[in-house]
């Protein structure tokens, strides 16, 4: 009998051992895969106030497409240059955003790409108003109508990582005329309905004279290349170096914003003035490949607000300026 019962113990001890084995093995196993499944086929989420909703691919490409053919320009090289057009086939934005019931009446645009760049359109855009380009000569010819397309396919084929998929947005032009290639996000994967924001350009006079819209500086600024950060008073400040927008103004030969160091050495006067009538004076060598002087446009990872809107001049030495307007060269010869 008591063998027997040793015997019987032994037996139990056994099975119990290997049930722990087993059950072990399994909730190793089940930690190791993902808890949910969808989560690794989410490829875009859009926020709307306070509502998240999330798409897998195939409910994007389940929704109503458009197909179109058109280019862009490359308006960060000089001269402009003007890309190929390609098939593309993806989803109107609006329509996106209108299966929203939360969407407000008046609203902008943050669009969030994977690799950390941010673009940034108004309602005005969203609904088709963009700068336009000469197809032809690359030449700006003000807004004009394009479809806003959130699109997945290129020449037939799905976008992937080497094409700046799975998803991209892309403008198709209701005439003979292109948008700007900083209008084309790649590697889109959150889109977020912010308080409206009111157009704006930074006037520019120089050896060359424009005006840089809110979505050229937006662009620039969400770039992790020349994004750069200055905390004030506290308040972390984001932007880009003001040597960097100057290399926009001072008839370098730019193939993306590259600064002209040739004419550091005749001391120029760049003001940078405020739509206060305020202004700061730097000369050349104060500002060349300077990071510590920035125009920032974001403070807290947010949109400047008034007073500080549309940028503030901020500086590591504690000095600034808000409502930045205009930026002039002076005293500069060639």
């Amino acid at each position: 009998m008591n063998m027997s019962n040793s015997l019987n113990r032994r037996t139990v001890l056994a099975v119990v051992t290997i049930v722990i084995v087993i059950i072990a093995s399994l909730t190793v196993i089940f930690i190791l895969q993902p808890q949910n499944q969808s989560e690794l086929d989410i490829v875009l989420t859009v926020n709307v106030g306070d509502s998240s909703t999330n798409y897998t691919l195939d409910d994007l490409t389940s929704l109503p497409s458009v197909t179109g053919n058109t280019g862009f320009v490359k308006t960060g090289t000089y001269p402009p240059v003007i890309v190929s057009p390609s098939n593309w086939t993806g989803i109107p934005l609006v329509h996106l955003l209108s299966l929203d019931d939360n969407l407000p009446m008046n609203y902008s645009l943050q669009i969030v790409s994977s690799d950390g760049y941010i673009t940034y359109f108004t309602m005005a855009e969203v609904q088709g108003s963009i700068e336009a380009y000469n197809s032809s000569t690359a030449e700006p010819i003000g807004p004009r109508n394009f479809t806003m397309v959130l699109a997945y396919m290129q020449n037939g084929e799905p976008l992937t990582n080497e094409t700046g998929g799975p998803l991209r947005l892309v403008l198709f032009p209701d005439g003979d005329y292109l948008s700007a290639g900083h209008s084309w996000p790649k590697f889109v994967r959150e889109i977020t309905v912010i308080d409206e924001t009111e157009p704006w350009h930074l006037e520019l006079k120089g050896v060359n004279s424009w005006n840089m819209t809110h979505d050229v500086y937006y662009s620039l600024g969400s770039c992790p290349h020349h994004r750069k950060n200055i905390t004030l008073n506290d308040i972390p400040y984001a932007g880009v170096a003001l040597w960097t927008i100057i290399s926009s103004m001072d008839g370098g030969d730019d193939t993306h914003y590259t600064f002209n160091n040739s004419l550091v050495s005749t001391n120029y006067t760049v003001t940078v003035w405020s739509g206060t009538g305020s202004h700061l004076n730097f000369t050349s060598y104060d500002i060349a490949f300077n990071n510590n002087l920035i125009l920032a446009g974001w403070a807290d990872e947010m949109i400047l607000v008034p007073p500080e809107w549309p940028l503030k001049l901020v500086t590591t030495g504690g000095i600034f300026l808000d409502n930045i307007v205009r930026i002039e060269m002076s005293g500069w010869q060639l």
